[in-house]
């Protein structure tokens, strides 16, 4: 008995399976299957998957080209959507040609396309769902219309070749990973449009060079350019209310905090600046030198984690904490200067995974011994006194000067005189 039970359990389960597989789309006409949306006049039908999104989903299906209106059983239907998932996985896709009387995108619907190379995009809908060309690695140009006013979570995520990308003037959001490893992006020119960036939008696009912020942004997410290791030219509107690029820093400054929150291999730190941010140069991998200045006080956790070209830091006086793992992994680092009149309050495993047991550490003469046992500090291969006379800033910024390594440490050359780390000559 309870083996016929059994039986009959797994004919129900088999036959809603079947129902489930039968149902996949309404009808077929040339190699695009369509699901009804409404059966009343104006009669409308959405593009749908072929195969519950799987591996032969429109398998062998390499060029297609949707319909305003496709006929079925003698009624004409007008084609307004393309539904979830219905390209999902379609590996021989290579192109699509969207007409424009499709006004609405579902999720996924490229996801995994792995082939798609061109598609164009109708200029009547507001929205690129979320993963909609999500691991698309040969989609090389999109053109986003200027009726898009958002652009979803990790839409473009892993469009690893990428580099032609041209947002509408209607862009006001662009969502969390929406670009993050869209590895050939060069250039993201932002319509002066776009109001909110989320986190990791731009992460790991490692050929990114510059962005321009315009002056309606007022909401960027954190780690927003991490691992972009080619980012050189940060700049912030001039009228933004909330943001600035303040004395050409190459960084973004929360104004009303004076904080950095995000900087890239250039960025020179502000005097008027309190905080580096949480996460400010995470993954900043072009970073060789960084000189945070008086007025600093406090260098939050993470800060420079992973900027594993970072050879040289200097710590202004004014600096009192460095929080969690600020320096963590940066592996090259050999030299640090930390000028502070007191020790900084320290975080946990600031500098974890970094070789400090080859590296120096200058400090003020009257604290060298605090330091020399001191957590965390102690575990400098050498520490060493700053040079009692005044440090000299300009030598940094003299034309013509150049750094040189020697021995494991960085000296100026300016013209025919060399001077050490703090500017001191020799």
């Amino acid at each position: 008995m309870n083996y016929i039970r059994m039986r009959k359990g797994v004919f129900v389960i088999f036959l809603v399976m079947l129902a489930v597989q039968v149902s996949a789309y309404d009808f077929k006409v040339g190699d695009v299957c369509y699901n009804v949306t409404s059966e009343m006049e104006p009669f409308m039908v959405e593009v749908t998957y072929e195969d519950y999104p799987s591996v032969r989903n429109y398998e062998g299906v390499s060029i297609v080209d949707i319909p305003e209106q496709v006929t079925y059983n003698d009624t004409v239907y007008n084609v307004t959507s393309i539904g979830i998932s219905a390209f999902y996985n379609c590996g021989s896709l290579t192109s699509i040609k969207i007409p424009e009387s499709v006004t609405t995108l579902g999720d996924s619907v490229f996801y995994q396309c792995t082939s798609l190379q061109t598609v164009n995009l109708p200029g009547r809908i507001m929205m690129i769902p979320p993963h909609t060309f999500y691991h698309c690695t040969s989609l090389r140009s999109v053109s986003v219309p200027n009726s898009v006013v958002i652009i979803g979570e990790s839409a473009f995520l892993d469009c690893m070749a990428l580099e032609d990308l041209r947002l509408g003037e209607s862009v006001g959001e662009i969502a969390e990973n929406a670009f993050r490893k869209c590895r050939s992006l060069k250039e993201v020119l932002l319509p002066n449009s776009v109001v909110s960036i989320g986190k990791t939008a731009f992460y790991g696009c490692t050929e990114l060079s510059s962005i321009h912020l315009s002056a309606k942004v007022e909401k960027l997410g954190n780690k927003l350019f991490e691992g972009c290791v080619n980012l050189s030219e940060i700049v912030v509107d001039k009228n933004n209310q909330t943001y600035d690029s303040r004395d050409g820093c190459n960084a973004v400054v929360l104004t009303s905090e004076n904080s950095l929150i995000i900087g890239c291999k250039n960025t020179k730190v502000p005097h008027s600046v309190v905080t580096i941010a949480k996460n400010a140069f995470s993954g900043c991998s072009g970073l060789e030198s960084i000189y945070i200045p008086d007025g600093v006080s406090s260098v939050e956790e993470y800060a420079f984690s992973l900027c594993t070209s970072l050879k040289e830091v200097r710590i202004g006086k004014d600096v009192v904490k460095i929080g969690d793992k600020a320096f963590s992994g940066c592996s090259a680092l050999t030299s640090v200067t930390c000028a502070a009149v007191a020790l900084p309050q320290m975080g946990y495993f600031v500098f974890w995974y970094v070789p400090v047991a080859d590296a120096t550490l200058y400090v003020p003469a009257e604290l060298l011994e605090a330091y020399k046992d001191a957590e965390q500090w102690k575990n400098f291969g050498a520490i060493l006194p700053i040079e009692q006379t005044k440090i000299e800033q300009g030598v940094w910024e003299r034309k013509g000067a150049r750094k040189m390594w020697c021995n494991g440490q960085m000296l100026i050359v300016s013209g025919d005189k060399m001077y050490n780390i703090m500017g001191v000559e020799l």
